[in-house]
Parts: C-alpha cells; structure tokens; sequence
C-alpha cells in the first residue's frame, strides 16, 4: 500500500501545482502586466513618437501588452472551473489558435524589438557620435513594422493546417465549436515549428552578444575617463 500511495497521490499534487501557478500566479502577474503595459503605452503616445527610443518602447509596450493578454485568454481556458462550464465552444481547441500562437507571435516581436534596443545602446556606447546618424525614427518605424510582419509570417502556416469549425461532441451530445486540421498538418508544422524555435534562440544570442559588447565597452569607457582625469 505505501508503495503506491505516491503514484496515486502525483496526479493530485500536480493539478494542484499547476492550478497555483497557471490559475493563480500566471493570472496575478498578467493582471499586473496588462496595467503597467497600458501605462506605458499611454505615456510614451503622451511623450511623442519622434525619438528613436520612444517609438522602440512604445512597440515593445504594446507587443507586450499583447503577449500578456493573450497567455491570459490561454490560461483562463485551460481553467477547470471556466472549461467545465457549458460553453459554445471547446476551450482548449479555440485557445489554440486564439491565445497559443498569439502569443507566441507577440513574444517574439517582443525578443527581436529588444535586439533592436540592444544594438542601439551598444552603438551609444560605442560610436557616440553616429548613432543619431544609423538609428534614425523612419528606419526605426520601419525595422518594427518589418518585425511585427515576419513574425506574423513565421506563425502564419499554423493557421492553414488548423482551422475553426463545428465538431460534434458525443459527450455532450451538441455541436461546439472547435479546430480541425489538414492532412499534411505534420510537415507544414515541422517547418514552422523549427522556424519559430530558431528565431528566438538567434535573437537571445544577438542580445546576449549585444550585452557583453555593451559591458566591454563600458569598462573601456570608464578606464579612459578614469585614466583621463587622473592626468588632469
């Protein structure tokens, strides 16, 4: 009997676990997110967008608010006491399509708009006097507009090999709505999933490359001011 009770008793720790994180925390930090994202948005429309800075913010901001939301939506679906309820539809199908890869699309908007911060602050650093020259407000709309627009391409198949439709759930005995998929979902979706898998593994290394060039050349920096006015 001993020797079975953990067996019995993992399934119960885990939906308990899960319910905490997903259900409680993950919800909580949305909540919070979503408030602080709006705030930021709102002021930096407040502030302007002519500054490079602003509008690279300002879409890092909405990105995120968006990325917020949707892993809410996704979460709330995979709530017990929100999928249980008789709904029209089928919450883990629909969050598929209306909460998962959405939210994969925002979240990497977000990682490539932080690339683009990074390279912007290493160039600050590095070439002061240039900066204002190479990152300019035209070619800073631009390289987010082109980042919300690959990353809504590299998302995109996911919504040719799954689409909306009513299916008939025996269990209920009523039509919901739900996904179906087509027939060559695999290799459309193997295409896409490696696609999606090394756009985030490029940005984390361009920004993790970016960051120690930024800490090197800050120590260059204060070793030249220090030496600097020692002379003096």
């Amino acid at each position: 009997m001993t020797s079975l009770t953990p067996t019995r008793q993992t399934p119960r720790v885990r939906s308990l676990f899960l319910l905490i994180v997903r259900v409680v925390l993950t919800q909580l930090f949305c909540i919070l997110g979503v408030i602080t994202n709006l705030l930021s948005v709102v002021t930096f429309v407040i502030q302007g967008v002519r500054d490079t800075v602003n509008i690279s913010l300002l879409g890092l901001a909405i990105s995120d608010l968006l990325s917020l939301v949707t892993l809410f939506w996704l979460d709330l679906c995979q709530t017990p006491s929100f999928s249980s309820q008789p709904l029209s539809f089928v919450p883990l199908e629909v969050s598929y399509l209306t909460g998962g890869w959405p939210h994969v699309f925002f979240t990497r908007t977000t990682t490539w708009i932080t690339v683009y911060i990074t390279i912007e602050r290493c160039v600050c650093i590095a070439a002061p006097m240039k900066v204002k020259d190479i990152f300019t407000p035209k070619r800073t709309r631009v390289y987010i507009l082109l980042v919300y627009l690959i990353m809504l391409g590299s998302v995109a198949p996911i919504y040719y090999t799954a689409r909306f439709s009513e299916n008939f759930n025996p269990a209920r005995n009523i039509t919901l709505l739900g996904i179906t998929f087509i027939q060559d979902r695999n290799d459309i979706e193997t295409v896409s999933f490696h696609i999606n898998n090394i756009l985030p593994l490029t940005a984390f290394i361009l920004i993790l490359t970016g960051t120690v060039i930024l800490v090197m050349e800050l120590k260059r920096v204060s070793k030249w001011r220090a030496a600097h006015f020692l002379f003096l």
